[in-house]
């Protein structure tokens, strides 16, 4: 009888913790696509700034997919720490992500969306050579932390359309928005200096991931024989 107190005791105990510790977004892997995650994980760069980042008690979160016939899709997820939920600290983090991935091109188109619970960007940017689409999620979730994940796809938008719809941000763990008024708005205009620091490094880490598909593609570039 004891024991079998104990387990249940263990189980209550282990319940909530498996629970808290599930994901709060998600990119599903495309069929017939490599997961290279793992290889972009440990470049020094990306391991470079995650560890800056768990020092400042944030969390980033990368997976990177890989298609035979060159497209390439990728999401990275930032988690960080607030004293409150405020709207004017997401709008500073969603102008500097777009402030941010302006300098590694020229936007195409963007648009803005927002729901209860997050808020839905879209933005393509022209590279010169491609275009890369790019679709951002953020929120609060309960516990006061701002979730963020931004997903990214070349060069097809037939292809990637669809692939970043797949993205998602579990509403089901967030919290509902404040309310947004202009003020809020002006005030973010004046933050985001305070939330480029976190959004140069995931445009770091998109330029690696850009900078690694070019070279896989260059390695399944057959070199054409000498006339």
């Amino acid at each position: 009888m004891i024991r079998i107190g104990c387990v249940l005791v263990m189980a209550s105990l282990l319940v909530p913790a498996a629970a808290a510790a599930g994901p709060i977004w998600s990119l599903p892997q495309p069929e017939g696509w490599t997961d290279v995650s793992a290889e972009m994980q440990k470049d020094p760069l990306f391991v470079r700034h995650r560890t800056e980042a768990d020092g400042l008690g944030r969390n980033i979160a990368l997976v990177a997919y890989s298609a035979p016939s060159g497209e390439s899709l990728a999401a990275w997820a930032y988690t960080v720490p607030q004293a409150e939920i405020s709207m004017d600290q997401l709008d500073a983090w969603i102008l500097s992500s777009r402030d941010q991935h302006r300098r590694m091109g020229t936007e195409i188109s963007y648009r803005r969306r927002r729901d209860p619970k997050m808020i839905e960007v879209r933005q393509n940017i022209d590279l010169g050579e491609q275009v890369v689409y790019v679709r951002l999620l953020a929120g609060f979730d309960r516990n006061r932390q701002m979730q963020s994940v931004i997903a990214m796809c070349k060069p097809s938008s037939i292809t990637c359309a669809p692939l970043l719809l797949s993205l998602t941000l579990d509403k089901a763990q967030l919290a509902p928005l404040p309310a947004e008024t202009e003020g809020k708005r002006s005030e973010a205009h004046n933050k985001r200096g305070g939330a480029a620091g976190g959004i140069l490094l995931l445009v770091l880490i998109a330029l690696l991931w850009i900078r690694s598909s070019h070279r896989k593609r260059a390695a399944r570039t057959p070199i054409p024989p000498v006339a």
